[in-house]
């Protein structure tokens, strides 16, 4: 038999280790939009026109999708750490994975064949009715999402996007007179914009936010990536709490 409290304590250093790496997310997303922070091209189209490119990034930042696996790996694991200490007090020998499927009936009966729900009933109203690690009814999405996204960093890196989402305070004028300004334009994934002004030149280069988003076909395609992993990270936190406080 194994302590529950040093079962539990490790998953709470996983938690600690996981906003570790968020923060270093965190970090690596601000260098990220200093260098992207321009990226708006004057393209004149002959005497009589102009278009104006907003282009996504394409440039690799190698560390960032290794600090975000890191994060989601240490969010699981922490769910791991919590199951596990009541597996190894049930007196069960082997290894079992803290239970998440995309459906509540696939958990139900996952949790009806564990030597946890044996030792331990209530688990299984924490887990479906507080926890809800499944995503459709009323799941938890989010938190269903970590398991999802931690197979997929196993396998493959965690490659985020970058867009340009809002391009402020941007003017262009024609040498001949005129001038042409856009106060607020929001893009999503780059685009153009089209205009019959030109020739045209920069009077003022105008500056673009940015967000870094989780690549389509991903648990939480397009979402923004450092309040994704924060979401993440706290209902992983609140589920570490509430098996501590219910089982200590």
């Amino acid at each position: 038999m194994t302590d529950l409290k040093s079962g539990f304590d490790g998953a709470t250093l996983k938690i600690e280790r996981a906003y570790y790496h968020i923060e270093e997310v965190k970090s690596l997303l601000e260098a990220v939009r200093e260098i992207e922070q321009q990226g708006i091209t004057l393209q004149n189209d002959g005497p009589c026109g102009f278009h104006l490119d907003f282009l996504p990034s394409s440039r690799p930042f190698k560390d960032l999708p290794l600090a975000i696996g890191d994060a989601i790996h240490n969010l699981r694991a922490a769910l791991d750490h919590v199951w596990m200490a009541l597996w190894r007090k049930s007196g069960k020998t082997g290894f079992g994975t803290f239970p998440f499927h995309e459906t509540r009936k696939n958990i139900e009966d996952a949790i009806a064949k564990s030597p946890v729900k044996e030792a331990f009933p209530e688990v299984e109203k924490i887990v479906l009715d507080y926890v809800k690690p499944y995503r459709d009814e009323d799941g938890n999405s989010i938190l269903w999402a970590i398991t999802k996204l931690d197979k997929i960093d196993k396998h493959n890196l965690i490659i985020p996007l970058v867009e340009k989402k809002t391009i402020q305070n941007l003017k262009v004028f024609a040498p001949g007179g005129g001038d042409i300004s856009f106060q607020n334009v929001t893009l999503i994934g780059g685009g153009k914009l089209i205009g019959s002004n030109g020739p045209l030149q920069f009077e003022e280069q105008g500056k673009s936010s940015l967000e870094v988003i989780f690549p389509t076909g991903s648990p939480v395609e397009r979402k923004a990536v450092l309040p994704t992993l924060v979401n993440m990270a706290e209902a992983s936190s609140e589920t570490v709490k509430l098996f501590r406080e219910t089982f200590l």
